[in-house]
């Protein structure tokens, strides 16, 4: 926040794989991904990055580069609709990805380029961020987002979030 010179609070988007509203004194956690519907354990969008990019064999097919950084390299230029997942309507909210992952299932099994997969995974990751943050504009009035985490060495996961936010008129910084 001191970076952006901004007054707070904040929607914050660490990922990790967390959702946090902060001020300098105070934070909250208000979203968060989970493994499963039946776990609580939380997950890591950087680890569902690195398992989409193994499934894909990402890094076969861009030698040398990091799983996370090559999925957004392999992702189609296409826009493509995001999978299924659900947030339920708790504080903190949870985030399950389970109906994502078995639509990648289902695409490898039919043989949908793995390019349009990594696309479509892509479009899930900002269709859940632009959600929470919109649910949070209308219940909190807040409209700064900070983007921070490993997961957005991901360019592409980090341009394309970035331009949904500010298309929703977010303002939008980086870490």
């Amino acid at each position: 926040m001191t970076h952006h010179d901004l007054a707070g609070p904040v929607i914050a988007v660490v990922w990790g794989g967390e959702f946090f509203v902060a001020g300098y004194t105070t934070f909250e956690r208000v979203a968060y991904f989970i493994e499963d519907a039946d776990s609580q354990a939380a997950s890591s969008v950087t680890s569902l990055l690195e398992s989409v990019a193994t499934l894909l064999n990402v890094c076969r097919t861009t030698p040398g580069i990091d799983a996370i950084t090559g999925l957004g390299i392999l992702a189609s230029p296409d826009l493509q609709a995001p999978y299924d997942y659900a947030i339920d309507g708790a504080l903190p909210a949870k985030i399950d990805v389970s109906p994502a992952m078995r639509g990648i299932a289902h695409d490898l099994r039919w043989k949908v380029p793995v390019d349009t997969i990594a696309a479509r995974f892509h479009e899930t990751l900002v269709s859940i961020a632009l959600r929470i943050a919109l649910r949070l504009r209308r219940n909190r009035g807040l409209s700064d987002v900070i983007l921070d985490g490993g997961a957005f060495r991901n360019e592409r996961l980090a341009a394309d979030l970035s331009q949904a936010l500010a298309t929703a008129d977010f303002s939008v910084y980086r870490s």
